[in-house]
């Protein structure tokens, strides 16, 4: 399986040195595409409450870190984003959609 970021589509993460009621989440759009196979496309969350992960098979694709942590007043160059992926073995049953 080889996969990569596509884009952050949206980003309400709590900034640096702010006092938040929240830590806000933020969205990052995948692709993932196994051996032989046609391309997904999924979202990822980074908080674990909306995030949950993609499962691929017997695989989880998951979000682990997203960078740069947002700073009050700046806007972030969509270009800057790195997302921090993993895939791993799953760790439940799939629930049939």
């Amino acid at each position: 399986v080889v996969g990569s970021m596509i884009a952050v589509t949206s980003d309400s993460r709590c900034p640096q040195g702010e006092q938040c009621v929240s830590a806000g989440d933020a969205t990052v759009r995948v692709w993932w595409q196994r051996a032989g196979g046609s391309r997904e496309i999924g979202d990822l969350h980074q908080q674990p409450i909306a995030a949950g992960a993609v499962r691929i098979d017997e695989l989880e694709l998951r979000l682990l870190d997203l960078a740069p942590v947002p700073i009050s007043g700046k806007a972030i160059d969509p270009a800057s984003y790195r997302a921090t992926l993993e895939l791993a073995p799953a760790t439940a049953v799939p629930i049939d959609r």
